[in-house]
């Protein structure tokens, strides 16, 4: 590899410092971009901050300024800020969060330019949409198709302070047209972009039920404000034929970040799982050590097929008993006579815990002794998922 030489030919020790500033791009930096940066200099009305570029990024120091004039932020402090302009020599940062205010009305036009959202007063309701004034007194006009009711009535939005998209300004503020639903979205996109940065999968997050479809159940995020769906293979470790059977909506649960995918509109689609935020409630941990080989229980068929039964020992545990197990016992005629429902005394001959398959047989005279019995609501059926929940398997002795 090939080292800097001066003209003389010695060779140059590289100065990082020089080094970052060719690496240095104002392109890597987009407009709307979220970055944590340092608080290096808080000077009379901006704020200098290091966002791991050559270039500081310039914040205006009202943003960090609470209602009685105190700081909120001190010089070393992280600050969440987004990206508001960029230029070759400097990196114009806004709070994240903040929305136009204002003081800040020949930010107007830049915020249509760079597609910023502000925030508005909506004052009231016209033919075919609201009227909004925007900061400075601008007068603007929110079509009904670019508003996001959630359900409730025009005029509920009356005297309400939300944020809008500039979607048509003309020069000195007039003609302006916003959109509600454009700003709602890049909020979300947003929120989205920084719950992917900072939450790894498999965190357990608080969460709350606000919807119930046969296929699953919707939950919003507490701390993130985002959506996402619990297939109905992962409300429960024991089989659910209907959501409403485990949760109901205003339920306030844990869940465990499963997945995520984008949809064809780049729609962010979170999926969760409750059951592994109830590993307490998994019938097959630790599986070896509840259903020992050798473990005599008190089972319900399952399922009949022609190689044998599948057996429940325990709710939501199945195993397999082989035809071959029992052919050959004295009783197996009466054994073959059994469907579902009916109560049989097996043993378990082999546990594979990773593949949750138990291997049974019929016990012999000297293993029937200890019998663990199978707790069920009524003879001949499983129990509702209530049983399975609050009710455990209960070990006795004959």
């Amino acid at each position: 590899m090939s080292k800097n030489r001066d003209i003389f030919g010695d060779e140059i020790e590289e100065n990082k410092d020089f080094s970052a500033w060719q690496d240095y791009k104002p392109s890597r930096y987009k407009v709307g971009q979220q970055v944590i940066g340092n608080i290096l200099t808080i000077t009379a009305d901006s704020v200098l901050v290091d966002i791991g570029s050559p270039v500081d990024g310039v914040l205006p120091k009202r943003e960090i300024v609470d209602e009685k004039g105190d700081l909120k932020y001190k010089i070393g402090d992280k600050v969440p800020c987004v990206i508001k302009r960029v230029s070759d020599d400097s990196i114009a940062l806004k709070l994240d969060g903040a929305r136009i205010r204002l003081d800040e009305v020949a930010d107007l036009e830049d915020a249509y330019d760079r597609e910023i959202p502000v925030e508005g007063l909506v004052s009231e309701v016209v033919k075919g949409g609201f009227r909004v004034i925007l900061p400075g007194q601008v007068r603007a006009f929110c079509p009904l198709s670019q508003f996001s009711l959630g359900g409730n009535r025009e005029d509920y939005f009356v005297n309400r302070k939300l944020p809008f998209m500039i979607t048509q300004w003309e020069e000195g503020g007039k003609n302006v047209i916003v959109s509600h639903k454009k700003a709602i979205m890049q909020e979300t996109l947003e929120k989205e972009r920084s719950f992917l940065e900072q939450v790894q999968l498999n965190s357990v997050l608080p969460a709350e039920v606000v919807r119930i479809e046969k296929f699953g159940v919707f939950v919003k995020l507490k701390d993130w404000e985002l959506e996402g769906l619990i297939p109905l293979s992962e409300l429960s470790w024991v089989k659910v034929r209907l959501p409403n059977e485990v949760v109901k909506v205003g339920d306030q649960i844990d869940v465990v970040f499963l997945n995520y995918k984008e949809d064809s509109t780049g729609k962010l689609l979170l999926t969760f799982s409750l059951k592994l935020a109830q590993m307490h409630m998994n019938p097959w941990h630790q599986a070896h050590l509840k259903y020992p080989v050798g473990s005599v229980w008190d089972g319900l068929v399952e399922k009949k097929e022609p190689f044998g039964f599948f057996v429940q020992v325990a709710p939501g545990v199945i195993g397999l008993l082989p035809k071959s197990s029992y052919i050959d016992l004295p009783q197996h005629r009466d054994i073959d006579q059994l469907k579902k429902g009916d109560a049989i005394r097996v043993v378990v001959r082999e546990v594979k815990e990773d593949d949750k398959k138990i291997l049974l047989g019929i016990p012999s005279d000297g293993e029937d002794e200890t019998v663990t019995a199978l707790t069920v609501a009524n003879p001949g059926k499983l129990g509702t998922l209530a049983d399975v929940f609050h009710k455990s398997s209960r070990k006795s002795k004959k």
